[in-house]
């Protein structure tokens, strides 16, 4: 079933509907450009659904892993290389799943998308290497963190089991297929591997073997997943333009920066739906977040997105989105049919102040407060809109995900820039490189350390 888009409180404060329909033929002529980028290899992301081979590699890796020595299963990655299947796992898996797992002897699954040693070293303690398997992603084959991770956990697994050829059984890497320090490690020491399709950038790899691999290794239906991100991009890019909540959530967006309103919070009723958040905050920042235009004139654009959780952050957050500066526009996901409802029990106390819960579950109160948070921000003229899942499975996961990732394809075009690089991380990288002396990075980390010297400092 369709995810709904509903924009119905969206055309408030300075955008009206007059300034949408306007737009609409932008709209259009960026759905002719998406399309003329997929059909010239630009937008790889969009050729990952109907990649019947991709698919094919990926459950036949995964079954080789299906046996009953794999407990554990270690992910190694950051950013778009981890952010994906986090967002997978929290929405499609058990919430307590490691729990479960260890009473009824499932696989627990790890993620770590980050070089805190403290993180690192507590997953160290509770895997047995002799029954982990780990999954080094990484597309340049050089991602310091995670090369660093990696060469951790080679070495603890190949003292525990004796050898490095005993070790290597247990790592497979997802890399470039071709190229990078992975790839030919790989190649020289026999490592298992899945490729990373070269035309798709870290953040927009979900549907790769970077999000289906260990998705498969979970027991997801990772069809059903690439069906329903097919759907959505068929709906996206060929469907009719007036009518695409991609491309619609992309107009809105482009519309209400350039009334100020340059931050995008995306606020899921749903812990599940949490990490979705997460994920498209990385999507929407990198993507969007640029110096120049594709002219290469200087316009330092992109909104700049927050994660927020109902109804959690009506505590901390609804203050200030209800009376602070009106530089937000606010995305609520919300489910139609949620797993679980948890009707109430009748009060045993008969005074009348518990009494109103009688008949409803805590579903019910989950949706009314959306519902209510939602009204309450658009009277006071904060402009919302609302992405509704049928329900949280594969499909819909899909469907959502696609959609997010050809509204933010969209969004680059509308702002004029190149949604497909990061040239603003790569200073940060090169620079760390000095610091732990890599040949070739000297300079870098000479004009750090002389920065350093210029600090200021005060102890408290």
């Amino acid at each position: 079933m369709a995810i709904r888009f509903d924009y119905s409180h969206a055309l408030a404060a300075g955008v009206a509907k007059r300034d949408l329909t306007a737009l609409k033929k932008d709209l259009r002529q960026v759905r002719k450009q998406l399309q003329a980028d997929r059909a010239a290899g630009r937008l790889g992301f969009a050729d990952l659904p109907g990649d019947a081979g991709m698919l094919r590699a990926v459950k036949k890796a995964a079954a080789a892993y299906s046996h009953e020595d794999v407990h554990s299963v270690v992910i190694l990655g950051i950013g778009g290389s981890a952010l994906g299947f986090i967002a997978l796992k929290e929405a499609l898996m058990h919430p307590q799943h490691n729990q479960l797992a260890a009473l009824c002897g499932h696989r627990t699954f790890y993620v770590l998308d980050n070089v805190d040693p403290e993180l690192v070293a507590g997953v160290l303690d509770v895997i047995d290497p002799r029954t982990t398997l780990v999954n080094v992603i990484t597309k340049s084959g050089s991602t310091a963190e995670t090369i660093g991770q990696f060469l951790i956990f080679f070495d603890l697994f190949a003292k525990k089991l004796g050898s490095r050829a005993a070790a290597v059984k247990h790592f497979l890497f997802t890399t470039d297929p071709a190229k990078g320090p992975l790839r030919a490690l790989a190649e020289k020491e026999g490592f298992a591997t899945l490729p990373v399709p070269p035309a798709v950038g870290g953040r927009f790899s979900i549907f790769t073997p970077v999000g289906l691999f260990p998705a498969a290794l979970a027991g997801m239906d990772i069809k059903a997943l690439l069906q329903g991100a097919g759907d959505a991009l068929q709906t996206s890019l060929y469907g009719l333009a007036d009518a695409s909540p991609a491309l619609l959530g992309a107009g809105l967006h482009y519309l209400h920066y350039r009334q100020g309103r340059v931050m995008a919070v995306m606020m899921p009723y749903s812990n599940a739906l949490f990490r979705v958040a997460d994920w498209f905050r990385q999507l929407w920042a990198e993507s969007l977040g640029k110096a120049v235009d594709l002219s290469g004139k200087p316009v330092h654009v992109g909104p700049t997105p927050v994660a927020a959780l109902g109804a959690t952050d009506q505590h901390s957050q609804v203050q200030l989105y209800a009376e602070g500066p009106d530089d937000k526009f606010y995305t609520f996901l919300r489910v139609e049919r949620l797993r679980r409802k948890l009707p109430y029990p009748a009060s045993p106390w008969k005074d009348g102040a518990f009494t109103y819960f009688k008949g409803h579950s805590m579903y019910d109160l989950f949706d009314a407060e959306a519902e209510a948070t939602r009204f309450a921000l658009s009277e006071v003229g904060r402009p919302c809109a609302t992405i509704t899942l049928p329900r949280i499975d594969e499909d819909a996961l899909g469907r959502l995900l696609m959609h997010l990732e050809v509204q933010t394809a969209a969004a680059g075009r509308l702002f004029g820039i190149d949604a497909f690089d990061q040239p603003g991380v790569e200073a940060g990288k090169r620079y760390a490189f000095g610091l732990l002396g890599r040949a070739g990075y000297e300079a870098e980390a000479a004009k750090v350390r002389r920065a350093a010297g210029k600090q200021i400092v005060v102890e408290g």
